[in-house]
């Protein structure tokens, strides 16, 4: 999944929560929609329902690592 978010040069809508200063609205909103939708993408139905209504990319990455990560030690 991070690969298909790099090879589009989505991985800024993974560290920001918003967009940063420099960054245009408009491309902000169109970066975080399209990576939002590749993250779905690879997922599997049950797991889409669990971030079925998050808008942030990196809301619904941190969602999932946080509930399917394993943590080493």
């Amino acid at each position: 999944m991070l690969d298909a978010l790099n090879a589009q040069n989505l991985n800024d809508a993974l560290e920001l929560q918003e967009r940063s200063e420099e960054m245009e609205e408009k491309v902000w909103k169109k970066m975080n929609k399209t990576a939002c939708g590749v993250i779905r993408s690879c997922l599997s139905q049950d797991l889409k329902y669990d971030v079925m209504n998050e808008t942030f990319a990196k809301k619904i990455w941190e969602t999932l690592a946080s509930k399917y990560l394993t943590k080493s030690v």
